[in-house]
């Protein structure tokens, strides 16, 4: 059985337990607020920005990632090119995820999630990643294009346990990742947004409409710093530790949280 058959019996699963897998509202009859799930999958091309040069890393992501040892997809459909994002893409349709947002009035808002990245802008650069390839099995473009046609009030991601609350584009993105235990030991502040961890991350209410914005680690980072993926020599010191340098002008960086 490949990976999509197994998605269609998890829904046929989540009917028979009335578990909602399609857009939904929420709220009171006076104060209403949309939720719609979008699946997504991930594909290379999705990043744009050069890979990083003078180190001894691991340069595909099928070399550490369990996605391309576990995952089957139908003969055709590959994660090695944008078949298999494209296959998932599709989905939404053919399980009419968005369908219910027919019934959506203009004043009313629209949280979308996924579990994957729309914009290479959620994400750190390469050189202040642990596996800087990973960002090459982080994001969808075809996740992009439904998001810039639904302009979402929110959208919350998951994937790359990094904790995130930012405005991009109109719309305002949230990641709230409890990520693995030993994550949660050794880097939390990465992972922080708000009270999450000790209680659920409160986003929107009928009472009070939506929560005000967090100061997340990383996403503060980029409102200071603009993002410079040309600088493919450098690595952070935390990354850096047991790794070889290849060329000599391969470098550790620290990134600047004096703001902080």
């Amino acid at each position: 059985v490949d990976s999509i058959s197994k998605l269609h019996q998890i829904v046929a699963l989540c009917q028979r337990l009335q578990i909602h897998t399609a857009a939904r509202r929420i709220g009171t009859e006076k104060q209403g607020c949309w939720v719609c799930p979008i699946l997504s999958w991930h594909h290379q091309s999705w990043d744009p920005e050069p890979d990083l040069q003078g180190w001894d890393l691991p340069s595909e992501p099928a070399q550490c990632m369990v996605d391309f040892e576990r995952c089957r997809f139908p003969p055709g459909v590959s994660m090695f090119d944008e078949s298999a994002a494209r296959k998932v893409d599709t989905l939404n349709d053919r399980l009419e995820v968005l369908a219910p947002l027919a019934d959506r009035k203009d004043d009313e808002p629209l949280v979308t999630f996924s579990h994957f990245l729309p914009y290479i802008d959620l994400l750190l650069e390469k050189r202040f990643l642990m596996i800087p390839c990973l960002a090459k099995a982080s994001g969808s473009d075809f996740l992009q294009k439904r998001l810039e046609s639904l302009k979402p009030a929110v959208h919350i991601f998951g994937h790359t346990h990094f904790g995130w609350d930012t405005v991009l584009n109109g719309t305002r993105y949230v990641q709230a990742a409890l990520g693995y235990p030993h994550e949660r030991k050794l880097r939390w502040p990465s992972l922080a947004n708000a009270d999450f961890g000790d209680a659920p991350l409160l986003l929107w209410s009928s009472k009070g409409g939506f929560s005000p914005p967090a100061r997340c680690r990383w996403s503060a980072y980029y409102e200071h710093h603009g993002r410079c993926p040309e600088k493919v020599h450098e690595l952070a010191s935390y990354a850096a530790r047991g790794v070889k340098k290849t060329l000599p002008q391969a470098s550790e960086c620290v990134p600047d949280f004096s703001f902080w």
